[in-house]
């Protein structure tokens, strides 16, 4: 996939849980983290490979290749994390 203008392709990381950890309230939880595997050619800040850290409700589901990614906008980032 080659996403276009400030767009990038997210290989969403699946969420941890250990044996009796509580599930956080709604109105509490975690950003969702994930790899980044694309970008367009006007992103700025994000690179392919960094880890990446979202809105659980960002981004657009899409399935390619027997894979789940999260199709979203750069400015949809909360912040980039850096291998």
């Amino acid at each position: 996939m080659k996403p276009v203008a400030d767009r990038l392709v997210i290989l969403p990381t699946p969420p941890k849980q250990s044996e009796g950890e509580i599930k956080l309230l709604q109105s509490r939880q975690r950003p969702q983290e994930g790899e980044v595997i694309a970008i367009g050619p006007d992103c700025r800040v994000a690179k392919v490979g960094e880890k990446a850290l979202y809105s659980k409700n960002a981004g657009t589901e899409v399935e390619y290749e027997g894979k789940s990614y999260i199709y979203m906008r750069e400015s949809d980032l909360f912040a980039t994390i850096e291998k």
